[in-house]
């Protein structure tokens, strides 16, 4: 009996074990059923890791981009505390490591072994990310191909079976794809925008302009969404709360504030893209 939980790696054994005990000459439905929910199984494994190799490559894509973080968003914030940090850190260095001394040249020593230890550190780690790509890759051919001799055995097996016929299907209604989220129009831009440029100068200026004409569509869109919520908070009355632990200054409740956040980072990245794609509009030499 497998486990009810299963890592990629024990799904796989337990589906090239399975197909390997088949009998042929005592195959019935109910193998037929087990194949059909092991198919589910496998091909439901391979989409969850192409999701998980998607989301790594669109992070490290939005990466590339130095843009920055939105003006009083968390990690801006964040940001801001860290510098003032360092510079409280480099006054407390300049007094006790004075320029020239026998402590600052330690100190030196020790920072570059520090920072030899944490390279190797990253190396290894970024060792360790391609090591657990390639596992993944393999993984994903696997369940896919699994997937297909599952198909064949079930059509093996269904035609030895006398009398079999299968269950008929219920027709499958096609539903409409829902639009794209903001995060999923700014890979697309994102990517787009690091392709490699065309040859014909036109044709590059046609797509930059069709990019450019989307980044400025949903940064309007975002815009828009942010100053009609903080219409609408301006506009409520003041809460007991916030009377008397905000000095009855009006706030965000916290699911507010987190849609907030992520919108004004959505629209200031855009903003700074629609920046970008103008630039490179201009350094081809067919005008904005």
């Amino acid at each position: 009996m497998p486990p009810a939980v299963m890592t990629n790696s024990q799904l796989r054994k337990h589906l090239e074990g399975y197909l390997k005990i088949i009998d042929m000459k005592t195959a019935d439905e109910s193998v037929l059923s087990t194949l059909s929910s092991q198919r589910k199984s496998a091909a439901t494994a391979a989409t969850n890791l192409e999701r998980k190799a998607s989301k790594r490559k669109v992070s490290e894509m939005l990466n590339s981009y130095s843009y920055g973080d939105a003006e009083g968003s968390y990690y801006a914030v964040h940001a801001a505390k860290e510098a003032l940090i360092r510079v409280e850190k480099e006054k407390w260095e300049a007094i006790h490591y004075p320029a020239g001394s026998k402590e600052l040249e330690q100190k030196l020593e020790e920072d570059a072994k520090s920072l030899e230890r944490r390279l190797s550190l990253d190396a290894g780690r970024k060792n360790d990310m391609d090591l657990m790509d390639a596992r993944e890759l393999k993984l994903v051919k696997f369940f896919h191909e699994h997937c297909t001799q599952i198909d064949t055995k079930s059509a093996e097996i269904a035609s030895v079976i006398p009398g079999y016929s299968p269950v008929m299907q219920a027709e499958v209604v096609t539903k409409k794809s829902p639009p794209p989220t903001t995060a999923e129009v700014q890979a697309a831009l994102g990517f787009a925008f690091r392709e490699p440029d065309c040859v014909d100068k036109v044709a590059l200026h046609a797509k930059l302009n069709a990019q450019l004409a989307d980044t400025d569509k949903i940064t309007k869109k975002l815009n828009k969404t942010i100053e009609t919520r903080d219409t609408k908070l301006q506009k409520r009355p003041v809460s007991n709360y916030e009377k008397r632990y905000n000095k009855g200054i009006r706030k965000l409740w916290e699911n507010e504030a987190m849609r907030d956040n992520s919108d004004r980072d959505f629209a200031h990245w855009f903003k700074q893209h629609s920046v970008s794609i103008k630039a490179k509009i201009a350094s081809i030499g067919c005008g904005a």
